[in-house]
């Protein structure tokens, strides 16, 4: 049985990380003032150009507990589980969209609070993933990711604040 490796895309993987392991990434959504849209439809340095002219602050949202359905039911179609690992609930209702969708998914779906961001949170998602591609079994991964985790410290730098 395959494992296929589910994330959001508040981890900052590269996509050669994202396509070295097939990881699924479902995008959280940002906007100013306005309509919400996949956040990965910006780049960063739109985003940070956007930031400096908006009159007012960016809002974001978690995405769709759908989106996380549909993703759910096509990875899992073939007999697959899925590993979701997600952005901590302390900053983001993301993992809480997760484990709704995946008790409405069809298939085999654990969902990780990774209790990270960013970097932090890919040092879980890609040992996971090197682990699944490598045909280790769920509760072996779930033992070395909680390892990390317990392990893992992330800082938070700004260049300003304003």
């Amino acid at each position: 049985m395959t494992i296929k490796i589910v994330t959001d895309s508040s981890v900052q993987l590269t996509t050669a990380e994202i396509a070295q392991y097939n990881i699924k990434v479902v995008p959280l959504l940002v906007g100013f003032g306005g309509d919400l849209t996949a956040d990965t439809a910006v780049s960063t340095a739109e985003f940070d150009q956007q930031m400096a002219v908006s009159p007012v602050l960016p809002t974001t949202s978690q995405p769709p507990i759908g989106d996380f359905v549909s993703c759910y039911d096509e990875l899992t179609a073939d007999g697959s589980q899925v590993l979701s690992l997600h952005l901590t609930e302390t900053l983001s209702g993301t993992v809480n969209a997760a484990r709704q969708a995946a008790k409405l998914a069809s298939g085999d779906v654990t969902v990780i609070d990774t209790q990270a961001a960013d970097r932090g949170m890919a040092f879980q998602v890609l040992t996971a993933a090197r682990m699944a591609h490598a045909g280790a079994d769920m509760a072996t991964i779930l033992a070395k990711i909680t390892v990390i985790r317990q392990h893992t410290k992330t800082y938070l730098f700004v260049d300003t604040l304003d």
